[in-house]
């Protein structure tokens, strides 16, 4: 009887171990996936800004040909880009925020997936997708 138990005892502890090191892996690969989308964000977001950059430089010389001013086409590519800034300003708290936030949850929750079932569960326990 004492055997039996030490045995039982042996298997809850080496299952809870098994699940803690499942859980474990599971957080580790969704950590990853979330870094490399994050990375693989920030180098879209830093290519798109410096050919932003260059777009907006090439077309302010071009305002400063056609008003005959290059202070002047600089000019009104900062009154353009200080209206973006200020509409982004202004729509902020309506609806920019809640629609990244969205966005985000959207995108982590088809990843966050805390209940995987093993192979050899049965059918009414695992959850339908």
């Amino acid at each position: 009887m004492k055997n039996e138990f030490q045995q039982v005892k042996q298997d809850v502890n080496d299952l809870a171990k098994a699940k803690w090191n499942l859980a474990w892996l599971r957080s580790l690969r969704y950590a990853a996936n979330v870094w490399a989308r994050f990375s693989s964000s920030l180098i879209i977001i830093g290519v798109l800004a410096i050919t932003l950059s260059f777009v907006t430089l090439a077309l302010s010389f071009y305002l400063g040909e056609l008003v005959g001013s290059y202070a002047g086409g600089f000019g009104i590519m900062s009154v353009f880009w200080l209206l973006v800034f200020l509409l982004l300003l202004l729509t902020n708290k309506k609806g920019l925020q809640k629609y990244l936030k969205d966005r985000f949850v959207q995108q982590t929750s088809t990843e966050l997936d805390f209940y995987i079932p093993l192979e050899n569960e049965d059918k009414e326990h695992t959850r339908t997708r």
